[in-house]
């Protein structure tokens, strides 16, 4: 009962704002192996790739999701469209260490792209994330939607996660480990509406692990007066070079609920460029010897029958394809540059496009509706290099200025 009222007390929350905006609101759930993944350390790796993941399309064209990198291989851009629903770009920055420290998400309403929500990160001496905290555009107003705080062990791996909504703190997560993999992840809440704050557990995840030390089973439980019942479980299926070839969930009542199954090829996860953010659910890797180029996806359908839905299509081209910088070979001209004061932008398409400024931290400077041809004054800005980033249609185009 606590689970649910606090997930009522979310929804309640996220209908304030715009029926149209798309929002980014707290995850109820998160991975535990996903906090202590360093994106940009694994894009930026020593090792050659050969290859890097483009695209995903469903087969029926319904979704579709291209990512863009900078030249130094980190994820600048991602750009996911739902037909007839909503488009999206999420703008990615990095501090000097590399670490993705902010995603600003834009959404096409009205033909104009609107800043509708940003996550900003904060990392630890060991550089593990240790908040996160999103930021809802409440008609023309960021509020602090909640945050994140992550807690970890002498061995690296989150111990604790605790969910502050409203100055209060509304959820925990507790991670148990065993011979140093994940045993046990429970989920305790809070009643919002109590004048006593009590955490009473709601949820566990049991991991069970193959003999090659690979996550087999996970088992779902529910606590109720008392005691934990069973509420489903999810099962992995390996093949022999250690790929996840099969996934399926099963509700209490052992029906599958949901499946997946992957199309693998002879390229590997160390040759390719895979794209990373905290907040992404695909592509997912399972630890993969190779990558997978189709997932075939059933769900429950309004009469909670398992359907077939359609196919993920996952699109790699090689790591030297033009392609590769495609962002930063954007037609996007900055003229005079350097500059002392005004600038003018050109090679945009026509209509009226978003446009921000960020120093070589990372850290937004000016923000502004531009236009083809449109002059703009930078003249408030210090001396130094930005990076200046421009929505347009479906792409993101950036280009660096120096203001002397």
């Amino acid at each position: 009962m606590k689970k649910i009222l606090f997930l009522a007390f979310c929804c309640a929350i996220a209908l304030t704002a715009s029926a149209q905006r798309f929002q980014k609101h707290t995850h109820v759930r998160e991975d535990a192996k996903t906090l202590n993944f360093r994106p940009a350390e694994k894009m930026l790796g020593t090792q050659d790739y050969n290859y890097r993941m483009s695209s995903y399309t469903t087969d029926d064209n319904y979704i579709t999701c291209r990512f863009y990198y900078d030249s130094q291989r980190r994820l600048e851009a991602m750009y996911e469209e739902l037909t007839y629903e909503y488009e999206l770009i999420d703008s990615i920055r990095y501090n000097e260490e590399n670490q993705l420290t902010r995603l600003d998400g834009y959404q096409l309403i009205d033909d104009e792209w609107k800043h509708v929500y940003y996550i900003e990160y904060t990392y630890n001496d060991q550089g593990l994330i240790s908040t996160r905290s999103n930021y809802n555009n409440m008609e023309g107003v960021f509020e602090l939607g909640g945050v994140y705080e992550y807690f970890y062990n002498a061995d690296g791996q989150i111990q604790r996660t605790e969910l502050t909504m409203m100055d209060m703190v509304y959820q925990l997560i507790d991670y148990v480990y065993q011979d140093g993999r994940l045993l046990t992840e429970t989920y305790s809440y809070t009643d919002p509406f109590s004048q006593s704050i009590v955490f009473e557990p709601a949820e566990r995840l049991y991991y069970t692990y193959d003999a090659q030390n690979r996550p087999a089973i996970v088992y779902d439980s529910v606590y109720d007066i008392g005691s934990w019942l069973y509420y489903g479980k999810q099962e992995y299926v390996y093949d022999q070079a250690g790929n996840c070839i099969e996934y399926h969930g099963y509700n209490m009542d052992n029906d599958e609920s949901e499946r997946s199954v992957f199309t693998y090829d002879d390229r590997t996860v160390e040759e390719t460029l895979l794209p990373y953010t905290p907040e992404m659910n695909r592509p997912k890797t399972f630890n993969n010897v190779n990558i997978y180029t189709r997932e075939a996806y059933w769900t429950l359908d309004v009469n909670l029958v398992l359907q077939y839905v359609g196919d993920y299509i996952y699109t790699y081209v090689g790591i030297d394809d033009v392609s590769l910088t495609e962002v930063e070979q954007s037609p996007l001209c900055i003229t005079p540059n350097p500059t002392s004061n005004n600038i003018t932008l050109s090679g945009l398409s026509e209509g009226i496009h978003q446009m921000e400024v960020s120093d070589i931290s990372g850290r937004i400077v000016m923000t502004a509706k531009v236009s083809n041809n449109k002059q703009i004054d930078l003249s408030a800005l210090q001396k130094g290099c930005y990076l200046v980033k421009v929505l347009s249609n479906d792409r993101l185009h950036t280009a660096k200025v120096i203001v002397e």
